[in-house]
């Protein structure tokens, strides 16, 4: 079997180095390249053959937890990737699924499960380990969003995630008043309060882990 062309992404040396040694002891990887910075990232994914990403999340220079998905994705729509983070609540999960992601790994998972992941997903196929499919299981389609568009629901989650107003316009690109009326008129009625609650309204519904 030809060996799976691998680039990890991880703004954390020593993380990215031990990845790198674990998986290039498989027979089935080989890590041909590794980026510490989205710009990295993005430069290598343009020149380097690369059959699978492995990518942490929370990168400077992204809008939002997930938002390196979205970024990688421009530059290579038919990245396979597999999302190896420390964040491990059920929305950050569910949404690296539903933007593409191939497989979410917890960096404290067994070895086998990420080399499982990455087998997977050299074929295209999406994969679960263990430990996520049990946390996404039955609640996999329960979504306490439920009412809100996908717009809307991004809006939400990045002023979540402590994006300013001027990221959320870029982002989402539509305009102040326009994000305003979306606060007002659609979201605020969904999760009970207004933007400066939005925060804690997450973490009462199970959608972050804690409060900076």
């Amino acid at each position: 079997m030809e060996s799976i062309k691998i680039l990890i992404a991880d703004d954390h040396v020593m993380i990215a180095n031990a990845l790198s040694s674990m998986l290039n002891n498989s027979a089935i990887c080989e890590v041909v390249s590794v980026a510490h910075s989205v710009d990295d990232l993005l430069e290598q994914a343009k020149t380097q053959k690369v059959d699978v990403f492995i990518v942490d999340l929370g990168f400077k220079g992204t809008v939002g937890d997930v938002g390196i998905i979205d970024v990688l994705r421009k530059v290579k729509p038919e990245a396979k990737i597999i999302i190896c983070s420390m964040r491990s609540n059920l929305h950050t999960i569910k949404a690296c699924y539903k933007l593409g992601a191939l497989a979410f790994v917890n960096k404290d998972s067994n070895p086998d499960d990420l080399i499982k992941a990455v087998e997977m997903a050299g074929k295209g196929e999406r994969y679960f380990i263990p430990s996520v499919l049990a946390q996404v299981g039955e609640a996999w389609m329960d979504d306490p969003l439920e009412g809100l568009s996908e717009r809307e629901k991004k809006v939400f989650m990045l002023f979540v995630e402590g994006a300013s107003m001027e990221e959320v316009i870029e982002e989402i690109g539509i305009s102040k008043q326009s994000i305003n009326n979306l606060i007002n008129e659609r979201i605020k009625p969904v999760v009970g309060t207004s933007r400066s609650g939005f925060k804690e309204a997450a973490r009462k519904m199970g959608l972050i882990e804690y409060i900076d």
